[in-house]
């Protein structure tokens, strides 16, 4: 499904398929971490990952799509790999301030004693594991598999 919505609203093949690797890779590394850490697979922690989904394609789309505007219209002394370079260092920053903004906004719920511990805990957890995966992968994977996706026709 979500495939289907990045593709009708980024209208390129290529560039969905590079947003597209991070989704099963954020989520297989989330939970691999709540293996990790103890966190159950249970209704608060899946509607963690339900939420997170949107983000994690978010910064999968703003990577590929600067990425590919670097490519498309860049400097034409410049290498492929140099436009790939320039265009994900452009936005690098911001994707990694905007993740440190929504991570941080959770810490208060990691404290939460009780029942309340208990019911936001493992959302907290799941949102956090995904989303950091996911930063971690638009930063690495994304230019990578848009490096060999976007090369030009020679």
């Amino acid at each position: 499904m979500a495939s289907i919505v990045v593709l009708i609203f980024m209208l390129h093949l290529r560039s969905t398929v590079s947003v597209l690797a991070t989704l099963p890779l954020s989520l297989g590394s989330c939970f691999i971490l709540m293996y990790a850490f103890g966190v159950d697979a249970n209704i608060m922690s899946l509607a963690g990952l339900a939420i997170a989904i949107g983000d994690v394609g978010d910064m999968g789309i703003i990577m590929t799509e600067n990425i590919y505007r670097h490519v498309a219209t860049g400097d034409k002394a410049k290498s492929h790999f140099q436009k790939v370079f320039d265009g994900a260092s452009e936005v690098g920053g911001a994707i990694v301030t905007a993740v440190s903004n929504t991570l941080v906004s959770f810490i208060p719920v990691f404290f939460l004693a009780g029942q309340e511990g208990k019911l936001f805990r493992p959302l907290a957890f799941t949102k956090t594991f995904a989303i950091g995966a996911a930063v971690i992968l638009a930063l690495t994977v994304v230019p990578l598999v848009c490096y060999f996706l976007f090369q030009p026709v020679k």
